[in-house]
């Protein structure tokens, strides 16, 4: 209960913030939240721990020590962080200058939500116009039920994939200087090696011009079917450190390596990722407004549309949420703007239109994609989480 009531209190009180509020809100609800993992105390199999034990050997060396590679005889993680996501490594190092091990997870979780906070703000701002203070919290509280909290041990992924959504609305929105967000992607890319996947449908954006969409859809819902093309490719530059870890990655979860497959879990990420893609086909047939918003819903459809064709590698599929989530904020905001009108009540009452019973149904089923979060993170997650939290706080004596 403490992880589950923590998420609804923040997510709950923004209801009650004034606008003029609302940024600092954010701020501390992501501080707030994030604080949590300074208590948690990650069994064996968490990535957490592993990251711990990491922080525990590179803290007592030098910055050119740990970035020469001097010390992958010590840890087989360290090793692969000094191959293939050397920008996590600096950022470990920096942070296990501080001799604060759980400062990795609470840094890295208001990285995260502020990323989220962010991009809802940027949203509210670009559609130009006086949207109601609880359509902005409603979308942080969709970010914070449908993100998984635990998984903010994971650390890497989920860091480079907020920072990569973010980057790619002012990039894809804000029309952004293009080359400096293309070093900020793939600086993001050696945080975790995924965000090549994320770079890669970024060029395809461009290649749109003169390529069908429906020919790039087609394409990425059959890319894990070309696996073993592109591993004859790579392997060829498996002397660059950062290819062979590529190698290493698609061998493990491109041949359903990895987690076991758990069938529920995978449904309730399947129904999360389709509401999220109905969100933006929605606004993009009904609200004119979406056209602002065109290049970042064609990065949320192409992506979307990779991870239903590796749905059979589960740490593929599931992990993929998490930007579709990200990228899907802006139409939630659109689609509680100009089809909400004022509360969500108005929604009971519709004119007998097709397009507005559409818009009643997909209301609905955002509810129903956050109450099976709420039921799936709580039983399957937050339990063992708040036996972490209680063992962490024993140990503080509180």
């Amino acid at each position: 209960m403490i992880v589950m009531g923590s998420i609804l209190f923040w997510g709950c009180m923004g209801f009650f913030i004034p606008r003029k509020y609302l940024r600092i809100y954010l701020i501390l609800a992501s501080i707030g939240l994030s604080f949590l993992y300074f208590f948690f105390q990650p069994p064996v199999s968490y990535d957490l721990y592993r990251h711990y034990e990491v922080l525990h050997i590179i803290r007592k060396h030098d910055i050119w020590t740990v970035m020469s590679g001097a010390l992958n005889k010590n840890s087989l993680m360290i090793e692969t962080f000094q191959q293939g996501a050397p920008m996590y490594l600096l950022y470990a190092y920096l942070i296990s200058l501080l001799q604060i091990d759980q400062l990795l997870p609470v840094i890295t979780g208001i990285i995260i939500y502020t990323s989220a906070s962010n991009i809802i703000l940027m949203a509210a701002e670009d559609i130009d116009e006086e949207i109601a203070d609880w359509k902005i919290s409603f979308c942080f509280f969709f970010v914070l039920v449908l993100l998984d909290f635990r998984t903010v041990s994971g650390i890497r992924y989920m860091m480079s994939y907020s920072l990569f959504a973010y980057i790619l609305y002012k990039d894809l929105v804000r029309n952004a200087n293009t080359w400096l967000c293309l070093i900020a992607y793939f600086i993001i890319a050696n945080i975790h090696n995924s965000i090549f996947i994320l770079i890669i449908i970024r060029l395809l954006i461009v290649l749109n011009r003169f390529i069908p969409k429906p020919v790039l859809i087609v394409a990425l819902l059959a890319s894990f079917s070309f696996v073993d093309l592109a591993l004859s490719f790579l392997v060829r530059y498996t002397d660059i450190p950062m290819i062979q870890v590529l190698v290493d990655k698609i061998n493990i979860y491109g041949f359903g390596g990895g987690t076991a497959y758990i069938v529920f879990r995978a449904v309730i990420r399947f129904i999360h990722i389709t509401v999220c893609l109905l969100l933006y086909l929605y606004c993009k047939k009904n609200i004119q407004r979406t056209i602002r918003f065109q290049r970042y819903g064609d990065m949320l459809l192409l992506f979307t549309m990779f991870a239903f064709g590796a749905i059979r590698q589960y740490d593929t599929f599931v992990r993929s949420k998490i930007f579709i989530c990200l990228a899907a904020l802006p139409f939630l905001l659109l689609f509680l703007q100009y089809i909400v009108e004022e509360t969500p009540l108005q929604m009971v009452f519709p004119n007998s239109s097709l397009t507005v019973f559409c818009g009643v149904v997909l209301y609905f089923m955002i509810y129903v994609a956050m109450a099976l979060s709420v039921y799936m993170y709580y039983f399957g997650y937050y339990r063992p989480m708040d036996y972490g939290i209680l063992l962490g706080l024993r140990r503080f004596g509180l």
